[in-house]
């Protein structure tokens, strides 16, 4: 009996076929539903999910009085309002509203913002020096069948980290662009094409380097993205696999930021099944490209994942000393775990080198309206971070944790180190690769409170505690502070 109300439930879900916001709640719900065996999305890969898809498993038989309760806030139909207020080294208020229209295969959505204050967050440009508004999302969706078409402003990010992917976060400026999908039981093929900000700046740009000649220059990215269910794959062959796994699921995405003066998208780039990595590799264009593989296996209450990106690999000695411009993540998601009942933890370590995601075209780099495209902490850091969660009830939440993170001097506008185009004899690259010149150390610790009383509304309340050393890479300079952070989401 249980089962078949839970299958009822979620068949109900439908009515809310939209996608559910990178920098909301539900995403982290629906990962923790993953990792106690209640499947809602087969390809993990990509966020923001899209809840008008889902796969149900065998576990779903055993589902506890726990599922039902997530369950029941990822079924919760869209809050009319949204606010946003956070203290810490800013102080800024958001509200958004949301609008939302559905019918069968299309949908269309809504998101104004007014912020009052300052932060590097959208929106930016100020009226009075102090309140500012635009559109935060707004989109329309096509979804016939197994294809989906979003055309409009959304935030993306791809990866398996429930928090900061390494290719594309999700955690900047909303880009305005082109998604577009297909999804079958057994692989997931999909495609995003945005024109970003414009430039006036040198064509290329290094230590040095003394041309003051400067072009307004046009910038795109593509990213390409191919998701497969390996374990569907064995079972089409035949093979069974072992039965406490109950999904592995492996990625690969390829990006390219390219443009220049007047620069059009060329057909290449706009072909999904093309990667850009391999293009760049054969012909030498000039296109910043980043290849990113990562895997996620889900077994029974325990999941990890593990992702590796390629902003540019040396298959043979540089002659200017050039070094790999990687990063990795590796993290593990535990529910339950040792007895502690509604009890769920995400561990999680990232590290990426010197000159991941800088290049010397400034065209090319990996940034969006100054901020990264990438991991938000850009190039040149390492970074562990633990979070817990216990489920009070089905009202009321704890959550708590820890990050501590390292951060060199390099950013993603730092001039490239040697002279290009062409390279000269003779000069070479920094000999340290990871952690450059001081290193700002910094510490911190939260404590959080989440209430729900739906479909009405929903309180998130986070406090934390900063503590920085070498704050902004200045040697001894300390920073410490305390921040409020709190969300309130209204459905009238």
């Amino acid at each position: 009996m249980q089962k078949v109300c839970l299958i009822l439930f979620i068949a109900a879900m439908n009515v809310f076929a939209l996608n559910l916001p990178v920098d909301g709640l539900y995403n982290e719900t629906i990962d923790e539903l993953r990792v106690r065996g209640v499947f809602l999305n087969k390809y993990p890969g990509v966020k923001p999910y899209y809840i008008g898809k889902f796969t149900l498993k065998d576990k779903d038989i055993r589902s506890t009085e726990l599922d039902s309760w997530l369950l029941s806030r990822v079924k919760r139909a869209t809050p009319f309002i949204e606010t946003n207020w956070i203290y810490d080294t800013t102080n800024t208020a958001k509200v958004k509203v949301n609008i939302l229209y559905e019918d069968d295969n299309f949908a269309l959505f809504l998101q104004p913002i007014l912020k009052v204050g300052k932060d590097s967050l959208h929106p930016r440009k100020l009226f009075k020096d102090i309140v500012a508004a635009d559109y935060e999302r707004a989109y329309v969706t096509l979804t016939p069948g197994n294809f989906q078409l979003l055309v409009g402003r959304e935030r993306f990010s791809i990866g398996p980290s429930p928090y900061d992917n390494l290719i594309l976060s999700g955690k900047g400026i909303p880009l305005d662009l082109i998604m577009g999908s297909y999804e079958s039981n057994f692989f997931k093929l999909s495609m995003l094409f945005s024109r970003l900000d414009d430039i006036y700046d040198k064509v290329v740009d290094f230590v040095g380097d003394t041309s003051e000649c400067k072009e307004n220059q046009f910038r795109y990215i593509t990213i390409k993205r191919l998701d497969l269910s390996l374990k569907d794959i064995l079972q089409r062959f035949g093979i069974e696999f072992l039965d406490f796994v109950n999904a592995i699921n492996f990625g690969l995405s390829d990006a390219c930021v390219f443009g220049g003066e007047n620069v059009l998208p060329d057909l290449f780039y706009l072909n999904p099944l093309m990667i850009g990595y391999f293009h760049q590799w054969t012909r030498g264009d000039d296109s910043n490209t980043l290849l990113c593989l990562d895997s996620r296996v889900d077994l029974n209450n325990f999941s990890f994942y593990v992702q590796w990106l390629i902003d540019d690999y040396q298959y043979s000695e540089d002659k200017n000393a050039e070094p790999n411009h990687t990063g990795w993540n590796l993290g593990i998601q535990l529910a339950d775990p040792f007895g502690l009942k509604r009890a769920f933890f995400t561990a999680e370590y990232t590290r990426v080198s010197r000159w991941t995601y800088t290049y010397f075209r400034p065209a090319a780099r990996y940034n969006y309206n100054g901020l990264t495209l990438g991991h938000p902490d850009g190039p040149d850091f390492d970074k562990f971070s633990l979070a817990g969660l216990y489920h009070i009830d089905r009202n009321f939440d704890i959550s708590y944790g820890f990050n501590y993170r390292r951060k060199g001097e390099t950013v993603i506008e730092t001039l490239w180190p040697i002279p290009e185009m062409p390279r000269v004899p003779g000069t070479y690259f920094p000999e340290n690769n990871f952690l450059s010149g001081v290193i700002e150390k910094s510490l911190c610790c939260f404590l959080g409170f989440g209430y729900y009383n739906l479909p009405k509304i929903s309180i998130h309340l986070l406090t934390s505690y900063t503590r920085i050393n070498n704050y902004r890479n200045i040697n001894r300079k300390k920073k410490n502070y305390f921040g409020i952070n709190i969300d309130i989401s209204l459905r009238i």
